[in-house]
């Protein structure tokens, strides 16, 4: 490791230095590289001469006859290059200008000539910029190329471009939903060109249609485009979804399922694969994950009002992570755009139906150039009180004489109340030395808080005397108050450079993440009998409403006597979790051309160095030194409505009362060692990761086609050290208690070759078909590869992680074919096949040798291989060839389907081969609808997301968990006041959709929570 670190601060001071050097470069005087304001009004070419000499550290070099021309000009340039000034003169006035060093001369043209054609052809580097005329807003995406050639290039996030060309070539810029722009370039005095595109949108009684067409034409321009298969999402379409936060947003991507909390999307799973198959990245670069146990990041944490864009690249390229099996996520930030202050933000304010609470938003962004320096300030702030209404049953089987029956082993009613807060902050500063030369410094910093109350009512069944007959059954009433705090952040420093027609780029990007839990109380009673047995209550069971199973009680108890529920547990919890990474990176790309082929080859390095801890300290009680029964806690807090009205929870301990009962008598509370040793100590560990990677790309262009192919090369490292606890066990005594904690440790390293190889055919500028074959791998979660073990010598029973765990690796084969529309669309489809090597699942065998031997292991093994495959279809379109406001409708509409096959041990026989089961997070169907009409004024859309069932989690055969099939909709709708003006009203969930999962079938319903609907209402603006 420590020669990886020795090599990392070598390459960082590399690339400051390179950053230095390079900027001193780029201000180096040659008249294409020095930037230059200048206003003259009817002056002569010799006033002109000194005011460029003032300006600049060029001297002017010519004869009387050039000094006495009485020629008056007039120019007007703001942040020109000054070849383009000097191209201007020399076309009006015929002359000729020769750069030796920092003088320039000055002579009469040779020959008469046209008037643009001042010098001798050459070929060059061309720089230029890609805007839209009306808003001068730069277009990123944009087609540039040579017409009549298959030699061209597409614009960055920032609409620059660079080109070779030669003078008399026709340059020409394609933008879908913009008219077509060409330009000629009669000589190369000027190697900078700027491209101003007019609108293409249709215009209804004067407004021009912009907004959702401008973000859609941003998009598609770019997904058209990209060398790999991916989908774009600009922030002006995103704007146009009642979606707030980012996980939310990418829902609306073909291929994309997500798993929410508390009714708001949070974790994001790519094409069917499991969440750790996906890699998410800010600006280009990854962030960690703030959770404990697992390397997948919760994107509700990051608000989508913080975004310029988001990418997901169904294909990796060898320039990309290759740890994305399922696929990648970038989420840009916004940078300046142009001189003029731009300020834009939202106020809004909502309702929460389930709650009966209002919720609010406030975000306000600035940004502005200043000549050669840019800022881009973005602030946002999100609070709202949610809540769901929580049913939760666990099923088990029981032989009552004629084979197995399902009954009802655990019931619980919960009702939460959340305290929702989410604040964003960005901000982007870059320099730019010249159009060639520019450095940048990027900030995304995102703090989402949790206060959380969990009000729970348990029914716990002792034993069946028949299929609905349970006896001897417990209730338990208890309370979670938590408070959690997920903080995530990234920081880019880097640089791009053009030198000589040679891309380089570097960057050094710090992320960390972070999840607090302070001062967390779990506190729990259970009803007892005059004699202190807790084993009561007859129930009948009723489950004839399989969404709501019903009992009744059968001795006559009373389980809304609180005094009888007497204090069972308490606990105490402060976790804390952090997750950082430093990267540094450098890339080079060299253009080449042989004969009709042209393109380019680059190479490039990666370090990253991550570090992640976690430190559980729980104090587990279970008795108290005195009396202490729920009516000395019980609060007033009643749900009237609670589950639609199928049950009465009744009253539970208040938070305020447990807080101020355990500050006060802590002392009071017996601990419990055992539990407390395993919950704090079997958690903790610390984790460092090396990944060291290198790649080489070759891109060429040849007619119709473009060719994409290369290898990765990446290599990790990682060190790992987590805690091994025992638990002994008296046989006089029956009962097991806590042995000892040890320490295990324990270092590895696996390396992988990724080839890659894709080709895009375009018989068309509307039509790609594409085709890739690439090999990517997925890095197991923390909680498999650890090497903590939990050892009962009670139950012979040993649990652990497996630090020899190697990654999953697939072998990747996609399709795609595009159809782009002129006014705004595109309809795509698609095949995608995935060849999954090692798949992770856990194994029970025998220990051989040893402290242990015999003792029964469950862990995560390789060993498996899976197969995922599906079709992706994509529509989106505006139907402007229809008639009257009929022209003012489109549709947004994508179809995933997709099938998945795993093996894992025969959990009922070991002995018998293997078992086929679909991925776990794998859905057949997934996909949106949306309708939209948009007439540039009133903006509306009524969307739907739907998501088919999956396996969530496996248990036992017959009885594992399944997310069930969920549709939700929601509606948006926008008025534009004035121009940068709108109000907007969104509904979410207007069909209070549930969220719920069934165990084994559909017909036992293990868990569903009810969220009601929410709705804002607000003002946007961009002025």
């Amino acid at each position: 490791m420590c020669i990886s670190r020795r090599l990392f601060y070598i390459f960082l001071l590399q690339a400051i230095s390179m950053q230095l050097l390079l900027a001193n470069v780029g201000s180096g005087q040659s008249v294409r590289e020095v930037i230059i304001d200048l206003q003259a009004e009817n002056e002569s070419l010799s006033d002109i001469l000194k005011l460029i000499e003032a300006k600049t550290d060029f001297v002017f070099a010519f004869d009387k006859t050039i000094e006495k021309r009485k020629d008056k000009l007039t120019l007007n340039y703001q942040q020109a290059a000054l070849s383009e000034v000097l191209q201007e003169v020399a076309n009006e006035l015929g002359l000729d200008f020769k750069q030796i060093n920092s003088t320039i001369s000055v002579s009469k043209a040779r020959k008469v000539r046209p008037k643009a054609s001042a010098v001798e052809s050459e070929t060059t580097t061309i720089r230029g910029k890609v805007i839209d005329k009306d808003t001068g807003e730069p277009l990123p995406g944009a087609t540039v190329k040579i017409k009549g050639t298959t030699q061209g290039t597409i614009t960055d996030i920032s609409g620059n471009f660079y080109l070779s060309a030669t003078s008399g070539e026709t340059i020409e810029v394609s933008y879908i939903g913009y008219k077509t722009m060409e330009k000629q370039l009669s000589n190369l005095v000027s190697d900078q060109i700027s491209f101003s595109l007019e609108s293409d949108f249709v215009q209804l009684k004067g407004v021009v249609v912009t907004g959702i067409t401008q973000g859609q034409a941003k998009a598609l321009n770019q997904q058209k485009n990209a060398d790999n298969i991916k989908n774009v999402v600009a922030a002006d379409q995103i704007g146009r979804f009642p979606d707030l936060n980012t996980a939310e947003a990418i829902q609306r991507i073909p291929g994309i399922t997500i798993s929410r909390d508390q009714g708001e999307g949070r974790y994001v799973s790519v094409r069917g694969t499991p969440l750790q198959y996906t890699n998410i990245s800010v600006n280009g670069e990854q962030i960690p994950s703030a959770e404990g146990d697992v390397r997948y990041v919760a994107l509700d944490v990051v608000p989508v009002d913080q975004l310029a864009s988001i990418e997901v690249s169904k294909t990796l390229t060898p320039d990309m992570d290759g740890d994305a099996i399922g696929g990648s996520i970038n989420l840009i930030t916004r940078t300046a755009k142009g001189d003029i202050p731009d300020f834009f933000g939202t106020l809004a304010g909502g309702y929460n139906s389930l709650m009966n609470d209002f919720n609010g938003q406030a975000q306000l962004g600035y940004g502005q150039r200043f000549g050669k320096f840019g800022v881009l300030i973005n602030g946002s702030y999100f609070r709202e009180n949610r809540g769901s209404d929580n049913s939760e049953l666990e099923w088990g089987t029981e032989d009552f004489g004629s084979g197995d029956e399902f009954i009802i082993d655990d019931l619980q009613l919960r009702d939460y109340e959340v305290n929702r807060r989410r604040i964003g902050a960005s901000t982007t500063l870059d320099y730019s030395f010249n159009t060639s030369s520019q450095i940048y410094f990027k900030a995304l910093f995102n703090r989402f808080t949790d206060q959380e109350y969990r009000r729970r009512f348990r029914l716990k069944p002792g034993g069946y005397s028949s299929r609905l007959a349970a006896n001897e059954s417990e209730f338990e009433r208890d309370l979670k108050d938590r408070f959690e705090a997920q903080t995530i952040q990234s920081y880019n420093l880097g640089g791009r450079h053009v030198l000589g027609g040679i891309n380089l780029d570097y960057e050094v990007a710090y992320a960390h993440s972070q999840e607090e839990e302070p001062d967390r109380i779990d506190m729990g009673f259970i009803y007892q009998d005059d004699t202190g047995e807790s084993e009561v209550f007859d129930i009948l069971m009723d489950v004839t409403d399989k969404d709501a199973p019903q009992w009744s009680l059968q001795n006559g108890l009373n389980p809304e006597d609180y005094d009888r529920f007497i204090f069972d547990g308490l606990e105490l919890t402060d976790n804390l979790t952090t997750d950082a990474s430093i990267t540094t990176k450098i890339n080079l790309e060299i253009p080449v051309q042989w004969g009709n082929l042209d393109g380019s080859i680059k190479t490039g390095f990666k370090y990253r160095n991550r570090t992640k801890e976690r430190d559980n300290e729980v104090q587990v009680y279970d008795g108290f030194d005195g009396d202490l029964a729920l009516d000395q806690l019980v609060g007033d807090f009643e749900d009237d409505d609670f589950h639609k009205n199928e049950y009465d929870m009744g009253f539970v301990p208040d938070e305020d009362k447990v807080e101020a009962f355990v500050d006060s008598n802590l002392n009071s509370f017996e601990i419990n060692e055992k539990d407390t040793r395993e919950e704090s100590d079997l958690g903790d560990f610390e984790a460092e990761e090396e990944v060291i990677a290198a790649y080489l790309m070759a891109k060429l262009n040849l007619e119709k086609f473009t060719f994409i192919g290369g290898f990765r090369f990446e290599q990790t490292n990682f060190d790992y050290t987590a805690n091994q606890v025992v638990f002994g066990y008296d046989p006089v005594e029956d009962d097991d208690f806590y042995e000892r904690t040890d320490k295990v440790a324990n270092a590895s390293d696996y390396n992988f070759f990724l080839p890659n190889v894709q080709v895009k055919y375009s018989p068309d500028q509307w039509t790609n078909i594409r085709a890739a074959l690439t090999y990517s791998y997925a890095r197991p979660n923390f909680s498999a590869a650890l090497p903590n073990q939990l050892i009962s010598r009670e139950n012979e029973e040993i649990e652990q992680g497996n630090p020899d765990l190697q990654p999953s690796s697939a072998m990747n084969v996609d399709l795609m074919a595009e159809r782009y529309f002129s006014n705004i669309g595109i309809i795509s489809g698609g095949f995608f096949y995935k060849r999954i090597n090692e798949f992770i699942f856990n194994r029970t065998s025998e220990q051989s040798g040893g402290e242990f031997d015999g003792f029964e292991v469950t862990s995560p093994q390789n060993g498996k291989n899976a197969n995922v495959w599906g079709v992706e279809v994509n529509w989106q379109q505006n139907f402007t060839f229809l008639p009257g406001p009929l022209s003012n409708l489109g549709i947004y509409a994508n179809y995933t389907y997709t099938n998945s096959e795993a093996f894992i041990q025969n959990r009922a026989d070991e002995s018998q081969e293997d078992e086929e089961i679909n991925l776990p997070g794998q859905a057949d169907h997934v996909g949106n609808l949306a309708l939209t009409y948009d007439d540039g004024k009133l903006q509306s859309r009524i969307a739907m997301y739907y998501n088919g069932s999956f396996l969530d989690e496996l248990l036992d055969p017959g009885l594992d968990r399944f997310y069930a099939d969920r549709a939700q909709w929601d509606f948006s709708v926008s008025y534009g006041v004035k121009p940068g003006i709108r109000v907007f009203a969104e509904f979410m969930n207007i069909t209070n959709a549930r969220l719920w999962y069934y165990q084994g079938s559909e017909s036992r319903v293990m868990q569903q929570e009810y969220y009601g609907w929410w709705n804002r209402v607000g003002v946007k603006f961009d002025l």
